[in-house]
Parts: structure tokens; C-alpha cells; sequence
């Protein structure tokens, strides 16, 4: 009975991989939360199906930015990997690795900092200084580190970081992408221009080739890219990256997630750098459609937003 229910749920839950590789969350949410169901119905509390099961639901969470919802699961599956595998076991490692990643998600980086130095020294004496989990634990402490100010020591990590997955597992490896787009973010904010703009337009690039024009993290890599635009005074460039994230998050995420409305809300703001009134109309109506859903009309942005409107069409004649 129990390998008949573990097939069923191991089938279930790449069903649900399946369904977050082609950008479908919601789908793809519902049917790890329908695995986890099962798994806790069917499987003993220490079968790896259950951890990999929370693992699963709470990555969907955080995906969708319900990093309220992602962080409890993760803390119920690093407890239960701990006891069921102990410290060294891969389930509990990704445990580990993925309650920092809502922490990094969330801003509370010092947090993040301390179960990362954690995850990179467990990582290193279970497999290796050169493998490429170390490097992608290595990776993601020198964006905790890089976010609390500490630039020289997070670019040696995202230096040795970077060489590892080259000479492991090449450039199309997720864990690579992300660590050069968070090498070209770095070096945006420090004035390195060229560097940034290589960086995140080769994650940007990898992305498209193996995760497709409609994933949600192309649309985050359209994002970065305009964000380092608008950064570099560049607000034409930076409207044309943020009119992309905005197509793929409508359609990936739906019109009411927090991706879309930060992701018109930064179109907005490149359009109204290039005085681009045209472009500008309908989107500021969208964001005030959105918001006064979402926070109702005691929103204070909304008379920001109706001002900037009023302007607007008056400069269109409208």
C-alpha cells in the first residue's frame, strides 16, 4: 500500500514541476498542496515524500510572494528532516536553503546570513568545496552579505561561486542564472555599468532559452534589467524591459498578484521619465482599478495616482 501511494504522489508532484516550468502557479500550487494532502494521509511522518511534498507547497508560496504562508511549511519541514535524516542529509540541507530564501525574500537578511553560513559549511563538508549545491549555498550568502552593505567580501563569494558552477555544471543551470543576475545587481548599485548590464543580460538571455518567454522569472529578469535602465537614465530602455514583465506576469500570475502591480507600477514610472502620456493613460487607470480592489479607497496612493491622472489627459486633450 505505501509504494502504491508513494508512486501515486512521486507522479503527483512532478505533475505539479511540470506546471510551475510552463509559468502556471496557481495550478501548479494546487497540486503540491494536493501531494502534501496525501502524503500526510498515506506515508509515515519520515518518508522523504513528505518532506518533499512541504518542500514543494512552501516554494510555491514564496513563488507567488505568500512568503507568510511559505515560511511556517518550511519551518515544519527543517524540523522534520532533522529528526527523520539529520543535519547532513540533502532533505534537510534544501530545508535549510529554502526558509533562507524567505528570509532573503522577506529583507530580514541577518537571519538569512547566519542559515546560509550554516547551509555552506554543511554543504562543504558533505560534498565538497566544488560542488555546485556549496556554490549555490555560497551564491545566495553573498546576496545576504551584499544587502547588509559588506561588497568586498560578497563579490570574492559570488567570484568563487560563479567559477564553481562554470566548471560543474556550465550556464544553464538555474542556480548559475542567479547568481550572475545578482552579480549584475551588485555591480549596478556600486556604478559598474558594463559589468552589471553583461551580467543581467545573460541571465536575462538563459532564462528565455530554458525557462521560455512566459515563466515568471523571465519576467523578474525583464524586471532587473529595467530596473538597471532607470538606474543608468535610461527610461526608454527601462519601458520596453518593464512592458515585457508586465505581459508575462499578467498572464502567469494574474492581474491581482503583488508581481503585476509592481510591475505597472515601475512601467508607470519609466513612462512618465520619457513623458510618454500615450503609454502612461491606460496604465495609471490600471493601477487605480487595482489598488482600490486591493486596499479600497482609504488607499493613500490613490489621490497621488488620480492627480498624476487629471495630468494626464490634460496633457492629451482627453
Amino acid at each position: 500500500m505505501t509504494a502504491d501511494a508513494a508512486n501515486h504522489i512521486t507522479s503527483i508532484i512532478k505533475q505539479g514541476g511540470g506546471l510551475f516550468q510552463q509559468g502556471r502557479l496557481p495550478e501548479a500550487l494546487a497540486t503540491f498542496q494536493r501531494a502534501l494532502a496525501m502524503a500526510k494521509e498515506q506515508l509515515p511522518a519520515n518518508h522523504p515524500l513528505v518532506a518533499a511534498a512541504v518542500a514543494n507547497t512552501a516554494e510555491l508560496h514564496r513563488s507567488m510572494g505568500q512568503l507568510d504562508k511559505a515560511e511556517p511549511l518550511l519551518r515544519e519541514g527543517l524540523e522534520l528532516t532533522r529528526s527523520a535524516f539529520g543535519e547532513n542529509d540533502p532533505n534537510h540541507l534544501m530545508a535549510l536553503n529554502n526558509l533562507a530564501k524567505v528570509h532573503l525574500d522577506s529583507g530580514r537578511f541577518a537571519e538569512a546570513e547566519k542559515e546560509l553560513e550554516r547551509l555552506t559549511a554543511l554543504r562543504k563538508g558533505a560534498l565538497g568545496e566544488n560542488h555546485p549545491d556549496t556554490a549555490s549555498a555560497m551564491s545566495s550568502l553573498a546576496w545576504a552579505i551584499h544587502s547588509q552593505g559588506d561588497d568586498a567580501r560578497a563579490e570574492k563569494l559570488f567570484a568563487d561561486a560563479e567559477r564553481i558552477f562554470l566548471a560543474t555544471t556550465g550556464e544553464r543551470h538555474p542556480e548559475y542564472v542567479k547568481c550572475i543576475n545578482n552579480m549584475g545587481i551588485m555591480y549596478g548599485k556600486r556604478g559598474e555599468l558594463a559589468k552589471a548590464e553583461g551580467y543581467l543580460k545573460k541571465a536575462l538571455e538563459i532564462r528565455r532559452s530554458v525557462l521560455g518567454d512566459a515563466h515568471p522569472e523571465t519576467a523578474q529578469g525583464w524586471g532587473n534589467l529595467g530596473s538597471f535602465y532607470m538606474a543608468s537614465k535610461n527610461p526608454q530602455a527601462a519601458a520596453q524591459c518593464y512592458q515585457k514583465q508586465r505581459d508575462i506576469f499578467g498572464a502567469a500570475v494574474g492581474k491581482n498578484h503583488p508581481a503585476y502591480l509592481g510591475a505597472i507600477t515601475t512601467l508607470f514610472n519609466a513612462c512618465m521619465a520619457t513623458g510618454d502620456a500615450v503609454t502612461a493613460e491606460p496604465v495609471v487607470a490600471e493601477m487605480i482599478a487595482i489598488r482600490t480592489a486591493a486596499f479600497g479607497e482609504s488607499d493613500p496612493e490613490l489621490a497621488v495616482l488620480r492627480d498624476h491622472q487629471a495630468k494626464i489627459k490634460n496633457a492629451l486633450g482627453t
